[in-house]
């Protein structure tokens, strides 16, 4: 494992770069380490899914708009290069709700009680206007690379 001799307990990913989240799920699956997505889109503050080898989905299972496809016509070409550079503001408020909900799911993880994690095969955000919950469910995809033990 990259040369180390200690495996890690947990990954918390909070990352805007567009590399970070293929780059730790791979290796996440790879040395079935857990791991727990944290962020926000725009202003929606965001976790999951909560990776656990062999019991929950990755954040690849499904298109949950993760997975970037390939343009196909010169306009998205444009429009791409137009957008590279945007990032949505990072503040407080999506920042603190989101590590919020985080601890919550990563205590239940750390009990034992996995039945109980917020975030286990699903992405949930809470919306940072009117506190409404939103979520998509994730099914454990057999065809995915998480699986390949199954």
């Amino acid at each position: 494992m990259c040369n180390s001799k200690i495996k890690p307990s947990l990954i918390v990913l909070s990352a805007d770069d567009d590399y970070c989240l293929p780059l730790v799920n791979k290796f996440c699956i790879e040395y079935s380490v857990p791991f727990i997505n944290i962020g926000y889109l725009n202003d929606f503050s965001v976790i999951g899914p909560f990776y656990i080898p062999d019991i929950s989905s990755c954040s690849y299972c499904t298109d949950i708009g993760v997975i970037k496809m390939p343009s196909s016509s010169m306009i998205e070409d444009k429009i791409i290069l137009a957008n590279k550079d945007y990032q949505a503001p990072s503040f407080f408020t999506n920042n603190a709700i989101a590590s919020s909900m985080a601890i919550i799911d990563i205590m239940f993880y750390f009990g034992g009680e996995y039945e109980r994690i917020n975030s286990l095969n699903k992405r949930i955000g809470i919306s940072n206007h009117d506190f409404s919950y939103h979520f998509i469910n994730i099914k454990k995809n057999k065809f995915c690379n998480c699986n390949k033990n199954l």
